[in-house]
């Protein structure tokens, strides 16, 4: 069932609501669907990497430390994380490391050599501006325009600067809702996980 607008609000991670814990696990969850393929490198347990991601979550300097959430009938809908580019190395660093202090020290070759073929699927990209780390709703609440409109507040709050972003090759919301506004395909490349960017939009039209 749609949300009316009186029922839709976007907030930052900073929240109160966001650290109930129901709330607080559906946060990580999306997080966890946004980036499924990375977090099970690790070989941890659901459980452990919902708890992990909510960690990192909040608290400012990791990959997906800022952020906005959409909220919809007061439950959480969607979230988005973003990270400055020029913080992006040492962001994913800090989150590497949060994440391995959870592997028996005996996995972690075995975690090295997943993280590696992953690696291999993700486009190259040399992003600047800003860095959308994660975005994921909840599937209840897709092809309702509530992810535009998570998308939409973002860009106004970070302003006219290149945003790039990694997606999924066969997501075809990036189509429907990024593309419109602005967003483009880097390359014609078959990465499992394609990289897009939207350039200033000042910088665009001069």
């Amino acid at each position: 069932m749609a949300a009316s607008d009186a029922d839709v609000r976007v907030t930052g991670l900073d929240d109160p609501g966001a650290q109930i814990p129901e709330a607080r696990a559906a946060i990580a969850g999306l997080v966890y669907d946004a980036g499924h393929d990375f977090y099970d490198c690790f070989g941890l347990s659901h459980a452990v990497l919902i708890e992990e991601i909510g960690d990192q979550v909040f608290r400012p300097g990791t990959e997906v430390g800022s952020g906005r959430i959409l909220w919809a009938d007061a439950t959480v809908a969607g979230v988005m994380t973003w990270v400055p580019s020029a913080e992006l190395r040492g962001a994913r660093a800090i989150s590497m490391a949060m994440l391995l202090r959870r592997v028996d020290a005996a996995a972690r070759p075995a975690v090295s050599e997943r993280l590696a073929a992953y690696a291999t699927k993700i486009e190259p990209l040399e992003p600047a501006g800003i860095y959308l780390s994660r975005q994921a709703m909840t599937p209840d609440r897709r092809g309702q325009g509530l992810g535009r409109r998570l998308l939409e507040a973002v860009i106004a709050e970070i302003g006219d600067v290149e945003v790039s972003m990694h997606t999924g090759r066969d997501n075809q919301a990036v189509v429907r809702v990024y593309e419109p506004i602005g967003f483009r395909r880097v390359s014609e490349s078959d990465y499992e996980w394609q990289a897009w960017v939207r350039p200033s939009q000042s910088r665009e039209r001069g």
